[in-house]
């Protein structure tokens, strides 16, 4: 029996080799989002559908119980609804890191995380401006809300430009939020209430969207 030698120039990369050693960021790195690390995510279906759900349940009970106007009112100053509101606005960060996990775009993602950093940082600033009364802080809370829609909107922007087919619909829920904060008074409860739970259903029915592992590495 004779044996074939191999042909020139099909020999295995050698150990430590240019294809080995490629750099993993700079200019030659690889820009597809799966090589990125993964960010803050919630990934487990049920606790992803819980958040989601307490994400649109505490706005619609704050929009029916609470003296809502836009302008400022004495129930605003009271210590109960001081934290009321306050936990509306802290409920959106683990809305937005479990919407986080079905979508694939880093940039999504990474917008996500910047909603739920921003949205912990407002509901401090909430209790400073009403119920310590620094009225200095209301300007922090303006700022801290702008960021808010920016970010939502770019990441509904990513998310329809990177994700394909169904999952595109995920884009709705930061712009759900935006659209229900704006218009929180006249219909803000019932918008938020129908965007995150059906983002509570999206989730069960979904499943999480994980970094895979590097080839290297597996």
């Amino acid at each position: 029996m004779a044996i074939r030698r191999p042909r020139r120039g099909l020999a295995p990369p050698l150990r430590g080799s240019l294809a080995e050693t490629r750099p993993t960021h700079g200019r030659w790195a690889r820009r597809d989002d799966q090589c990125m690390p993964s960010s803050a995510v919630i990934a487990d279906r049920r606790v992803a559908a819980i958040a989601c759900a307490g994400t649109g349940v505490l706005p619609l009970l704050h929009w029916l119980v609470a003296d809502v106007s836009y302008d400022a009112t004495s129930q605003q100053h009271e210590w109960l609804f001081v934290l009321f509101f306050s936990a509306v606005i802290l409920v959106f960060a683990p809305g937005f890191l479990a919407v986080a996990g079905r979508v694939s775009s880093r940039g999504a993602r990474r917008a996500a995380d910047l909603v739920a950093v921003v949205s912990v940082a407002a509901s401090l600033t909430n209790i400073v401006e009403d119920g310590l009364g620094v009225e200095v802080a209301f300007l922090a809370f303006v700022a801290e809300l702008l960021l808010f829609h920016l970010s939502c909107l770019g990441m509904g922007f990513l998310i329809l430009l990177r994700e394909s087919g169904l999952d595109r619909l995920w884009a709705a829920v930061p712009v759900g939020t935006v659209a229900g904060i704006v218009l929180y008074v006249e219909l803000g409860g019932p918008l938020l209430a129908v965007t995150w739970l059906s983002a509570a259903m999206g989730c069960v029915l979904s499943r999480p969207v994980l970094d895979p592992v590097h080839p290297a590495q597996s």
